[in-house]
């Protein structure tokens, strides 16, 4: 959600105009290729 807002605030800025609507159809969440048994990977040791 954080990195939305920065693009959203960043977009802003440059001028960019969006409506309610607009803003209605993101979400920070993944709604495709979502693997329904799991199997996703998390690199401890990347920072």
């Amino acid at each position: 959600m954080v990195d939305l807002t920065n693009v959203l605030l960043r977009l802003k800025r440059e001028g960019v105009v969006w409506s309610p609507e607009d803003l209605a159809a993101l979400s920070p969440y993944l709604t495709r290729h979502i693997k329904r048994f799991g199997d996703y990977l998390v690199d401890l040791d990347t920072i």
